[in-house]
């Protein structure tokens, strides 16, 4: 995260009668880090060393103080401070720096990681410098000279005149720096060159012009050009002395790296069992074991805080689930006529005429589908059994005739090479006596996920009477 801080800290300051103005920038932080882990001397649950780990960071900074001291010199090389005291001859000036950096570089603008505190910042170095290697560029001066003047050409004269001149012979002396306390101090002396400075006789009796190009004119200076307006020969110019201060600190700080929590176990596979099969039934069986999903809240890491860390587990308890799948055949018997043979009688001679439909059941599972593919497939064959002989003149018919498909999952008589008409029946023989006859029917290996299935009726039907009783002979 990004914090700016003030871009502008304006302080006038009284030193040895020095209005001081001054601006703190960071020129940069960089931050290095490495991952530090210790075994604790626990395992987890699959015999592995339990690590605590954290991350080291160290953050180094380098904030910039950009200031300049300000003077007014005359015709004559006397120098003034701003209320008029004369404190340098022949354009020549000893004075003092007395600044807190620390203070000052805690307000520097730029990025900072509002996570680093301040107050346990190490201070690794402070470096006074002064004049042209104070400033890497125009905007730091122009920041260190402290008015913003882009109106008037003077000033773009004034800036290229000192940068190409500076001050001449510049000493620091007596420095002192306390990286604990931050106070910088020292002894700076030197000559302004002659015309090096502002030309204030300029703005003799314009305030207003010396206040837009400066863009505030402070009371200090005031004072000079009321001076300068009392006296027609008082000619004087403005003066600077810029200086820079470079603090290097370091800020560490440690991370707790809190483990993810333990990944939970995806959902089991479903498993199936078919019941195994034992002759030909009507119904099939089988189990499916499924799993449900139990999460319940637990705790996995306390970290050095004392803090809790919880997830939610997840467990797969297995669940069983039967079912049963069931076939069920419906016959009807008719005559040619399509009376219910169920519910009628039929004289000996005779034909009849089935026809079956067969039909399925899902049951079981507790609400719950089934998974098993199943992959019904028509029954093999189907055919119809019954308890009694027929002989059709010199042909017999037999006692097992196989049904023809009528459609899915439906059969019928298939036509009688013994009829005449074509007709698709079974014969009674004209013989039988009266009474009821059995008739069985049975749809052999219907295909279920694989296995073979069967459905088995037995029906019956009545004789009454003979056929040669519909006959009259005259």
């Amino acid at each position: 995260m990004k914090r700016k801080l003030a871009l502008f800290l304006s302080m006038l300051m009284t030193l040895s009668s020095l209005p001081i103005l001054s601006y703190a920038d960071k020129i940069g932080c960089k931050t290095e880090s490495k991952t530090i882990c210790v075994k604790t001397g626990k395992k987890d649950k699959d015999g592995k060393d339990i690590e605590e780990c954290h991350i080291e960071y160290e953050t180094k900074c380098v904030d910039k103080i950009v200031g300049t001291m300000y003077f007014t010199k005359d015709i004559n090389g006397n120098v003034y401070d701003m209320n008029g005291n004369k404190v340098g001859e022949n354009g020549r000036i000893n004075v003092d720096l007395d600044i807190n950096a620390i203070e000052k570089s805690q307000k520097a603008s730029g990025v900072f990681d509002p996570r680093l505190d301040y107050a346990k910042r190490n201070v690794d170095s402070i470096e006074l410098k002064t004049f042209k290697d104070a400033f890497n560029n125009s905007s730091e001066y122009d920041k260190a000279y402290g008015y913003k003047t882009d109106k008037s050409l003077q000033y773009d004269d004034y800036k290229k005149n000192f940068e190409s001149k500076g001050m001449e012979n510049v000493k620091m002396d007596n420095t002192s720096i306390d990286k604990t306390t931050g106070k910088v101090k020292a002894t700076i002396s030197g000559t302004f060159p002659k015309n090096g400075g502002l030309d204030l006789d300029r703005y003799r009796n314009d305030e207003k012009a010396l206040k837009e190009y400066m863009g505030k004119v402070p009371d200090s200076l005031k004072k000079q050009i009321e001076y300068m307006n009392k006296d027609a020969t008082v000619q004087r110019e403005l003066v600077m002395i810029p200086y820079a201060v470079e603090v290097k600190t370091s800020y560490k700080r440690t991370e707790e790296i809190i483990p993810p929590a333990p990944t939970n176990p995806k959902k089991p596979a479903g498993h199936i069992i078919i019941d195994d099969v034992i002759g030909c039934p009507s119904y099939l069986t089988w189990t499916e074991i499924d799993h449900d999903k139990v999460e319940t809240q637990e705790k996995y890491y306390t970290d050095s805080n004392g803090k809790d860390y919880s997830y939610t587990k997840v467990e797969w308890k297995p669940h069983t689930y039967k079912y049963r799948i069931d076939f069920k055949t419906d016959v009807t018997i008719t005559d040619a006529k399509g009376r219910d043979l169920k519910t009628n009688t039929i004289k000996s001679g005779y034909g009849y005429k089935i026809k079956t439909k067969t039909t399925w059941k899902v049951s079981g599972g507790n609400g719950r589908a089934y998974t098993l593919d199943l992959n019904i497939k028509e029954a093999e064959k189907a055919y119809e059994q019954h308890d009694f002989n027929m002989t059709h003149i010199y042909k017999t018919q037999p006692k097992v005739n196989y049904l023809v498909s009528n459609g899915s999952f439906s059969y019928k008589t298939p036509i009688n090479p013994l009829s005449k008409t074509k007709s698709d029946v079974i014969y009674t023989d004209r013989d039988m006596a009266d009474g009821k006859h059995k008739i069985y029917i049975e749809l052999k290996n219907i295909t279920v996920a694989g296995r073979h299935l069967c459905t088995k009726n037995i029906e019956e039907i009545t004789i009454k009477g003979n056929m040669y009783e519909d006959y009259t002979v005259n």
